[in-house]
């Protein structure tokens, strides 16, 4: 995804808009704000939704209409990156996708077989990016957090089917290289679905639990994080 993020060596920073980060921010924001609220520190609650509504509105400003998706945008010559990754659907999750726009990301990209649908879902870098095949890391492996954080976007905005799907797969991820090698290893094969074996991925590692967290929310067994959210609704 950064492969053409541009480099500043007086600042050290990426000279790039990032979809994901700026989601994330608007989504913590959200959350910070009602914890705030929670502990009486109004002042403190509506200075983070001040700040959420305002880099929300921004971030509207990375929609590629022409793509369809939500995309990083280089600062030195204002040129869209046509890499991209599950983070483009981060903007669910932050509740700032319209709903028309909510449609196009799960319609013409989550559901796309030759970007990030599959038997084995979902890759850090869409099947049709020349760093999926190298299954190296994040350059097209499968990332627990990266499925944890795609299901709460598409149960914001009411995806049953999709959302339901990604419980499924997530699950099956999980429990086959539990049940085979005893693993619940750090990212998966995004070809074979194996995990844990070889370089670049831990055999045991927490996170990989959020492949059952996300069923476990989804059948009611535990609380939702968005349960005080409000919910969008798809066109």
């Amino acid at each position: 995804m950064y492969d053409q993020a541009p480099f500043d060596p007086q600042t050290h920073l990426m000279q790039i808009e990032d979809v994901g980060l700026n989601a994330l921010y608007v989504a913590d924001c959200e959350a910070l704000a009602e914890i705030a609220s929670l502990l009486g520190h109004f002042g403190e609650a509506a200075e983070l939704r001040e700040r959420a509504a305002h880099y929300a509105a921004k971030l509207q400003g990375l929609w590629a209409d022409g793509s369809g998706l939500f995309l990083n945008r280089r600062l030195d010559d204002g040129a869209w990156s046509t890499r991209h990754s599950p983070t483009s659907f981060y903007p669910l999750y932050a509740g700032v996708a319209t709903p028309a726009q909510a449609e196009r990301l799960v319609r013409e990209h989550l559901l796309n077989p030759e970007e990030y649908d599959g038997p084995w879902t979902i890759p850090a870098a869409p099947r049709n990016d020349p760093a999926f095949a190298e299954q190296l890391y994040m350059r097209g492996r499968i990332w627990p957090p990266l499925n944890f954080l795609v299901y709460l976007g598409l149960k914001r905005y009411g995806f049953a089917g999709p959302r339901r799907a990604l419980v499924e797969k997530s699950l099956t991820l999980l429990v086959r290289n539990w049940r085979e090698h005893r693993v619940a290893p750090e990212n998966f094969s995004a070809l074979d679905g194996s995990g844990g074996i070889g370089a670049h991925t831990h055999p045991l590692l927490t996170w990989s639990g959020l492949l059952a967290f996300i069923a476990m929310i989804e059948e009611g067994r535990v609380p939702s994080p968005l349960a005080n959210v409000p919910m969008a609704t798809p066109s």
